[in-house]
């Protein structure tokens, strides 16, 4: 399989869960990647912002975790996935 070629840097996560674990171990990097934000965010100081397109169940934690953690989120209507569900829920507030 080919990294993106358009990108410039990618961070690879390997998680030593069993192999069994399947599906199980998605998910598992977005601990991971929120404190390289939080930590890249205070060394650079600028500010951070997630960016919900299509996605699945793990894009519902990122997008809780985020809240959390005071960063604003941008779901991308009629992008599919877990992005279009959420909106889809904010229309019915």
């Amino acid at each position: 399989m080919a990294l993106e070629p358009h990108h410039s840097h990618f961070i690879l996560v390997n998680d030593p869960a069993d192999p069994q674990e399947g599906e199980q171990a998605w998910g598992r990097e977005i601990a991971l990647r929120l404190a390289m934000e939080e930590r890249l965010q205070r060394f650079w100081k600028v500010p951070r912002l997630l960016l919900a397109v299509q996605g699945s169940r793990g894009t519902f934690e990122s997008i809780v975790q985020a809240l959390k953690s005071n960063c604003p989120v941008v779901v991308v209507r009629e992008s599919g996935g877990a992005a279009e569900m959420l909106a889809s829920f904010v229309d019915t507030l």
